[in-house]
């Protein structure tokens, strides 16, 4: 991981604004972001943010808890997404954990989830997104 973000929702379309922002200064214009589509709620495949259109690739082969942002030379940074309904103090030690020279840490390891965790979460994610598929359209009173 190259750094670690903590958004405090799960609306992707507010929460990168502010991201690809201070990202740009790093990389330059950013030009895509690739996300995980069962952690966020539906985004638009384009942003229009600082003036410029921003792609959003949403896949559910992008790994859990991380988003990979790429600027127009094609250079890319992958980041560490802190859960948003994470306590504070945890999600700033998390925080500060991946930005540490020469850290290592997996995604799992920093978010202290374990790989049973990581599989019951991963389950439960996908019947949601079934659940909520399979409902749309209905007209319910």
């Amino acid at each position: 991981m190259d750094g670690a973000w903590w958004p405090r929702s799960d609306d992707l379309t507010t929460e990168l604004p502010d991201l690809i922002a201070v990202l740009g200064f790093r990389l330059g214009p950013v030009d895509r972001v690739a996300y995980n589509v069962d952690e966020w709620t539906r985004a638009p495949v384009e942003l229009a943010t600082g003036g410029r259109a921003v792609h959003l690739d949403g896949h559910h082969r992008q790994p859990p808890n991380t988003v990979e942002v790429q600027d127009t030379n094609r250079n890319k940074m992958a980041l560490l997404v802190v859960p948003s309904q994470t306590d504070p103090d945890h999600a700033h030690a998390i925080v500060m954990a991946a930005a540490a020279p020469n850290n290592s840490s997996t995604v799992d390891t920093l978010l202290e989830i374990s790989e049973q965790d990581r599989g019951s979460h991963t389950r439960a994610t996908a019947a949601h997104a079934r659940w909520d598929s399979r409902a749309v359209g209905l007209n319910v009173r």
